[in-house]
């Protein structure tokens, strides 16, 4: 219709009256803000010039949206931990433990050397890699289809690791200070438990000069009862997967599934107390030394994971209110940032 009125009227003012009508056609686009929310705008076909610029500043957005969610990573908390870590790595092994009076009619520190059931290499590995995959993998189905899952799935590993590194800090500075003998101590001074023994004699009070064993590493080892370090890590792993899915099954809208993570949340902390449990039946720790160890590994998770659970929930699904042409508008997710804030 357009054709045949342009060719009636050889002056093409027609022709382009309507070429003007037909660019008023309003076009919708849509791009990724800064922040990775995707953001769909309305361009009238007199704007059509505007097109391309709108494109190269998308480009540019998602070129920047790396940077900018690398940027609200807790870089200074990650640093802080790791050197903590490395701190006491190098105190434990330019120092030995706080030397105790050992008193030979202790029963409690008579007990046979086992081999551990569970070693603490064992813990570290499960807890590293199976756990903390399992919690970055958790994040990032909580974060659905958002773009910026991949980046809350490893700020939720690093600060993972980052738990751990203060529930080592913590525990070996304890182990050190304190220098508790281990219940399997006297097989260990005398490389097996004598058959007979002086009850009115001390020893260790100037150090394991008394002892008869040859590897001094060894001895100082069982210098290192309080707390349980094996249980202090486990539970620190534990308790951080178990309140994760706490805390998404209290935010799960399907009936089934809250009840599948309400009771898988259990699972992390029963393994995480069979290791305590075993450093009980290895002479390795007293009861009190795995009891102390779970507490300062779940304190120590807690402090942690709420403020961590807590910047992650306000960085990923901000509420705003702004101004747009209608009044007030409430949203859950920042959508453009050029629009004024109230």
């Amino acid at each position: 219709q357009v054709d045949n009125r342009a060719e009636s009227d050889p002056t093409g003012k027609v022709e382009s009256a309507s070429l003007h009508d037909s660019t008023s056609v309003p076009i919708t686009t849509k791009s990724v803000s800064a922040h990775g929310d995707e953001v769909t705008r309305t361009t009238h076909g007199s704007n059509l010039s505007s097109t391309s610029d709108l494109n190269a500043e998308c480009e540019d957005l998602k070129k920047r949206r790396w940077f900018a969610e690398l940027i609200e990573f807790e870089w200074v908390f990650f640093t802080v931990s790791f050197a903590v870590a490395l701190i006491i790595v190098v105190v434990k092994a330019t120092t030995g433990p706080r030397n105790r009076p050992v008193i030979l009619n202790d029963t409690s520190i008579w007990l046979p050397h086992e081999e551990d059931t569970i070693p603490y290499y064992a813990v570290l590995v499960f807890g590293l890699v199976l756990g903390g995959g399992l919690a970055a993998l958790t994040e990032y189905l909580h974060q659905g289809r958002s773009v910026r899952a991949p980046f809350a799935a490893a700020r939720m590993y690093l600060c993972y690791v980052c738990t751990f590194a203060w529930v080592y800090f913590f525990t070996e500075t304890t182990k050190l200070a304190v220098g508790e003998l281990r219940p399997d101590f006297m097989s260990r001074c005398y490389d097996g438990v004598p058959d007979t023994y002086d009850p009115t004699i001390y020893l260790g009070v100037a150090g394991n000069s008394a002892c008869t064993a040859d590897d001094l590493d060894h001895i100082n080892g069982a210098r290192l009862s309080f707390p349980s370090g094996h249980t202090s890590t486990a539970i620190g792993f534990g308790m951080w997967l178990s309140v994760q899915w706490l805390h998404i099954a209290c935010q799960c809208k399907n009936r089934w599934l809250d009840q599948v993570l309400l009771s898988l949340s259990f699972l992390p902390m029963a393994i995480a107390w069979t290791v305590g449990l075993s450093r009980i039946w290895d002479n390795r720790h007293h009861a009190h030394d795995v009891v102390a160890g779970a507490l300062l590994g779940g304190t120590i998770t807690l402090l942690c994971f709420q403020p961590v659970r807590a910047r992650l929930t306000a960085d990923f699904n901000p509420a705003r209110v702004f101004r747009n042409p209608r009044g007030l508008s409430y949203t859950g997710r920042w959508c453009d940032s050029n629009v004024k804030h109230v």
